[in-house]
């Protein structure tokens, strides 16, 4: 009888403690998170830029979530910022539509251009020698410009058909005979402009033509290339006896240049270039002797500044 009640007390025991066990599972609370929070995300800067050159811009802000988890979970914030700002503005600001058609070889512009009407240009010898000029390019032109001078051709091209002509071919059969434009000691000769610029074009026919414009307002120098010597093309020579065409004779050795300077358009009296003295043989000084200037052989001397004095040398030597 005690065994049996000894079994009943153990078995409420057990009960008991299974019931108390249950009742603690409920009154438990569950730790799952019930929270309802509302992350805001801060965005810090905002995408503000004005794109005005064209290119495609790429955002790369970074966002901070801001939100205050206390429940001790790891929230992951999933939102996506997306960046719509989409430059793609098209920068016309430097859009160069301007065409420019201008082929001047001479580097200045059609527009510049004035009429000139043709004048004489005077070329004097005041040295005591004789000068010989190419009698076919005896005055050539320089313009002035921003990077300095331009050579330009003032004379009509010898032997060379005009654009204009309208022929395929251009050909002239023309052999130009040797002469030169000889000048004596003290005297003069003159040579005419017609007021126009010549350039050749190799390109509109098979021999090559010339073309023909308006000269350029501006400062320009007239030139001559002064020669010394001459070279005989003939079998025998005379000594030119008065200035102008010297046939035969061809300007030889190296020339000096003189120049005069005009502002076109021009209409004053004629421009005078002088011819001075040919100083190839000078030794830089000036002459302070008393004596009167030698008259020197213009086919085998030149007067030459030596020695503070005069002296007729040898143009390939400079010595007498």
């Amino acid at each position: 009888m005690q065994s049996t009640n000894t079994l009943s007390f153990m078995l409420y025991l057990l009960f008991t403690v299974a019931l108390l066990s249950c009742n603690s599972q409920q009154a438990v609370p569950d730790n799952k998170d019930t929270t309802t929070l509302s992350d805001t995300d801060t965005d810090i800067g905002s995408d503000s830029d004005a794109d005005t050159d064209g290119d495609s811009d790429t955002d790369t802000d970074m966002d901070t979530d801001s939100d205050s988890d206390i429940d001790g979970d790891a929230d992951t914030d999933t939102d996506a910022d997306t960046d719509t700002d989409s430059d793609s503005v098209t920068d016309t600001s430097n859009n160069d539509t301007s065409s420019d058609s201008d082929s001047d070889t001479y580097g200045v512009f059609d527009s510049d251009t004035v009429t000139q009407s043709p004048f004489l240009i005077t070329i004097v010898n005041h040295s005591s020698q004789t000068v010989y000029l190419d009698q076919y390019t005896p005055v050539s032109a320089r313009l002035q410009t921003g990077n300095g001078y331009v050579s330009l051709n003032v004379g009509m091209p010898s032997c060379v058909m005009p654009c204009s002509s309208g022929r395929s071919d251009c050909c002239v059969d023309c052999a130009l005979a040797p002469a030169s434009l000889t000048i004596l000691p003290g005297e003069q000769i003159t040579w005419e402009w017609d007021g126009q610029l010549y350039q050749i074009d190799d390109q509109k026919c098979l021999c090559g033509c010339y073309d023909s414009r308006n000269p350029v307002m501006g400062n320009y120098q007239f030139f001559v290339n002064a020669f010394y010597t001459v070279d005989c093309t003939a079998s025998t020579c005379t000594p030119p006896t008065q200035s102008g065409l010297t046939s035969d004779y061809v300007p030889s050795g190296t020339p000096q240049q003189f120049f005069t300077t005009v502002d076109i358009p021009y209409s004053g009296t004629s421009p005078v270039i002088e011819i001075t003295h040919n100083d190839s043989c000078d030794d830089g000084t000036e002459p302070l002797c008393d004596m009167v200037i030698p008259t020197c052989n213009p086919e085998t001397e030149i007067l030459a500044y030596q020695n503070n004095c005069y002296s007729c040398v040898d143009p390939t030597t400079c010595k007498k």
